[in-house]
């Protein structure tokens, strides 16, 4: 099969020879993307229809020949036409033959002919506009090698360096303006065509000799073949005062073999304004490393090109990751998107720029950190980049999120520990009055089972009301040293019957554990509350895990540190499980009194919050770590017994 790319445009007056053309062609795997009978017709519709080649009779109806349409459309379009006719005299073939047909086919014709002629004559067009390009390269670059020649002479003197170019020998063969103009003014010969360089070089003495010398083998290294290309920088005394140079020797390969081009050029202003810039930039690095925030510096499109030392303890990544705009694979993903489109419209905006974003540093550890910048001024009105900070103000947010938690927890404990208050006086008057009633007696069954439902009811809130005192850290408590390893052993058994078969029990209890001073019964319901929930946590059978430890002041974890918590050594009781872990979104509030991550009938809400009273109102703190799907560790630090 052809290619179905292959486009062919039909040009027959005769209506069947066209349809049984086109027949033919389609069947032959072509494309017919058009057929008139008029050549005028075909001028009109060939350019619209974009065809790779054109079959067209030599005699047509209307005014226009196949000739004449042919050399019409070599007017509007570069498209083969290949002539078909009936007819085979040589005046008609010698017309056709003006035009540059790309093929000729006498009807009748065979497939396999139409088709060798069709593909020759793609080929022919083919191979025709490679030629014509390639001629056309060649007549451009000609033009651009006379241009070259009438303006070198004029580039060489335009240029502000001084050069020289030699011959494979060291002769000079050529110098520009500044060469010449240089030697004038520092009293040097300036006719030295036809000399050698490196002689010059050689005789050269005084202080200039060791780099005239070291200049001279440059030179001869490029023109052996030793180097392809060489930098040297040198500094000199002229009436003008100390300059600096670099001289530059290059191989002309174009030219010649051996030539080289020379140039010296004075670079004492650059040289200069290096140094300054090298000084400013000695002391902008120093003063960045002595900083404590991180320091980073960007170019005016805002890819960052410097970070300080304290930016990458920061965030984790090293100054060569977070060049260009890698620090951003370190944002938190939730906030990487929008942080990374504010800071492209603040360096599009030529604005100051100012977020609050996360990043997480390798080992999976969040920093908070708070990223300030401000755009640098160039020269030329624009900015030239911009200078900023990142501010980790991780340890900040954590103790104002404490604190806040500790004046909400306060809040909550006085509003619920004064309402609870007041409702267990109220169940005090109930439940008296309904001991009266019963002692009465003359009951019904039907009444003294109200009586008893009543008292019942009673007792429950009475148990409510004591959780909420002690969550409100008012309930009466009978603090005395307590040996806790001693309370844990004593309720392995009772923790056995209520934990259930499916719960595998852990101990690892400290043999020099500190005693603290708390209500040992307070305790032991505070051990209850953590393994029930444990146990809760895990339905299909896991493992708790319970811990005791001393943890002096300088051990203490830096998270769970707060105002609240004075110095001084503590013992830790940590119960963990095995269990799914609880959401991180509800983490802050799993000790407010009521909340809880239970199912609907499952738990009061109240466990926590007892824990959490019980033990700020001994002295301690409460630290919850979980990680879902993994489990959760709930760590009671509560004071070390001090000697009377």
């Amino acid at each position: 099969m052809t290619d179905p790319r292959t486009r062919i445009f039909v040009v027959e007056d005769e209506a069947l020879i066209a349809m049984e053309l086109e027949s033919r062609l389609e069947s032959m795997g072509y494309e017919v993307v058009g057929t008139v009978a008029r050549g005028e017709d075909a001028v009109e519709a060939v350019p619209a229809a974009a065809p790779d080649l054109v079959l067209m009779d030599i005699r047509l109806a209307g005014e226009m020949s196949g000739v004449d349409t042919a050399s019409a459309l070599s007017e509007l379009v570069d498209v083969p036409v290949v002539f078909l006719s009936a007819f085979s005299d040589e005046s008609l073939v010698r017309g056709a033959l003006e035009v540059r047909p790309f093929g000729y086919l006498v009807k009748p014709f065979e497939e396999r002919e139409l088709h060798l002629t069709i593909q020759a004559a793609l080929v022919h067009h083919r191979l025709e506009a490679q030629l014509k390009h390639a001629l056309s390269s060649v007549e451009r670059h000609a033009r651009v090698l006379e241009e070259k020649e009438r303006f070198v002479r004029g580039v060489l003197d335009a240029v502000g360096a001084m050069v020289v170019v030699l011959d494979h020998e060291g002769r000079i063969i050529e110098t520009n303006k500044a060469w010449r103009d240089f030697g004038l003014a520092n009293g040097l010969s300036t006719d030295l065509l036809g000399e050698s360089y490196l002689d010059v070089c050689d005789r050269t003495t005084g202080r200039d000799a060791r780099d005239a010398r070291r200049v001279a083998r440059a030179i001869r290294s490029v023109i052996d073949g030793g180097a392809d290309h060489v930098v040297y920088e040198y500094s000199m005394p002229t009436p003008q005062g100390h300059r600096w140079f670099v001289c530059r020797v290059a191989p002309i390969h174009a030219t010649g073999p051996g030539r080289v081009v020379v140039s010296h050029e004075d670079v004492t202003a650059v040289q200069d304004a290096l140094e300054r810039a090298l000084d400013g930039e000695r002391v902008f690095t120093s003063l960045s490393q002595l900083a404590p925030v991180g320091i980073f510096r960007t170019d005016p499109d805002g890819a960052v090109t410097h970070v300080s030392r304290r930016w990458t303890e920061i965030t984790g990544l090293t100054e060569e990751d977070a060049t260009d705009r890698g620090w951003a694979q370190a944002v938190h993903r939730e906030d990487r998107r929008a942080l990374v489109e504010a800071w492209m419209e603040a360096t599009a905006a030529r604005e100051p720029f100012e977020a609050e974003v996360r990043f997480v540093r390798a080992e999976g550890d969040v920093r908070w950190v708070i990223a300030e910048a401000i755009p640098i001024p160039g020269q030329d009105g624009d900015v030239s980049g911009y200078i900023g900070t990142i501010t980790d103000v991780t340890e900040r947010r954590a103790l104002q999120e404490r604190l806040s938690h500790s004046v909400k927890m306060e809040a909550i404990g006085n509003l619920t520990g004064g309402m609870a208050h007041d409702f267990n006086n109220y169940l005090g008057v109930i439940l008296g009055n309904m001991g009266l009633l019963r002692e009465r007696g003359g009951w019904d069954a039907t009444a003294e089972e109200l009586i008893e439902g009543v008292m019942m009811g009673a007792r429950k809130g009475a148990e409510v009301t004591r959780s909420l005192l002690a969550f409100a850290r008012r309930q009466p408590l009978a603090p005395r040293p307590t040996d806790v390893n001693e309370r844990i052993q004593g309720m392995l058994d009772l923790l056995g019957r209520t934990l259930g078969g499916h719960i595998e029990m852990e101990m690892d209890l400290a043999p020099d554990l500190w005693t603290t001073t708390v209500d040992a019964s307070q305790f032991d319901s505070c051990i209850l509350n953590l393994t029930g929930n444990a146990r809760d946590a895990m339905p299909d059978g896991g493992r708790i895990r319970i811990r005791t430890r001393n943890v002096p002041r300088l051990d203490f974890p830096a998270h769970a540190l707060s105002e609240a918590v004075p110095p001084g050594d503590y013992i830790a009781i940590e119960v963990s499980d095995t269990g799914y872990g609880i959401d991180p979104v509800d983490l802050p509030r799993v000790t407010e009194p009521f909340f809880t991550t239970k199912g609907p009938g499952h738990g009061t809400g109240l466990g926590l919050s007892m824990v959490y009273g019980f033990v700020s109102q001994s002295g301690g703190h409460v630290d919850i770590e979980s990680d879902v799907g993994r489990g959760t560790t709930v760590t009671l630090f509560l004071p070390r017994t001090r000697p009377s």
